[in-house]
């Protein structure tokens, strides 16, 4: 998704076709075709912005907060299922503090 990214961020610089997918509201091809999955490029092709800067800055933020996402797995608390309750579990979290 990184790679799919940079694509169209170097594409909106030099390549006018990227210009006239967003002014035409026709980038899901045009987010494929970069290397994006269609179900992301989806995704992104829905969004609505000012102009083209904010709309690749929206794209952006959203393309990394995905990474973000997918990359930290949550771990849960180890005292997370005790039958101590809610308040053994604050407490003993702000005791390892």
């Amino acid at each position: 998704m990184l790679a799919a990214l940079n694509q169209l961020l170097t594409r909106s610089v030099v390549d006018p076709a990227v210009r006239q997918a967003y002014d035409l509201k026709q980038t899901e091809p045009l987010l494929v075709d970069c290397g994006f999955e269609p179900e992301m490029a989806m995704r992104l092709s829905k969004l609505e912005a000012a102009s083209m800067a904010a709309y690749l800055l929206t794209v952006y933020e959203l393309v990394h907060a995905e990474l973000e996402r997918s990359a930290a797995p949550h771990h849960p608390w180890p005292a997370d299922g005790l039958s101590a309750g809610p308040a053994r579990v604050a407490g003993a979290k702000n005791e390892a503090a």
